[in-house]
């Protein structure tokens, strides 16, 4: 529905304002007005995929950004970008982009050079 919508673009909009906090699926079910479970299917019809797979995306996205642009430590970008543990973010980041966060680095960088 209409109101539906508008409130997943809520949604989406805080997820991209503070991807780095750590809020929880019932912080955005609230936004939206639903409960957790409703939330999450009605998410996935919207977007595509889950809520928690949305975030770990846009996080993934915003760390290999930082990787490039800054010469901040991998922990220092895994935690600033939302990621609670670094194990957690090298396995992520790996599975996502093919390589380790070092190595996606030195592999961009080299590229802008």
């Amino acid at each position: 529905t209409a109101p539906q919508q508008r409130r997943i673009g809520d949604v989406l909009a805080l997820m991209d304002e503070s991807a780095s906090s750590h809020l929880c699926l019932d912080d955005f079910a609230a936004l939206a007005r639903l409960s957790p479970y409703h939330f999450v299917r009605v998410f996935r019809a919207h977007v595509g995929t889950t809520p928690h797979q949305y975030l770990t995306r846009l996080r993934l996205m915003r760390s290999a950004e930082q990787l490039v642009e800054s010469e901040d430590s991998v922990m220092e970008i895994a935690l600033a970008c939302g990621f609670r543990d670094l194990s957690n973010f090298m396995y992520a980041f790996k599975r996502a982009f093919g390589h380790s966060p070092g190595n996606y680095r030195t592999a961009r960088k080299s590229k802008t050079h």
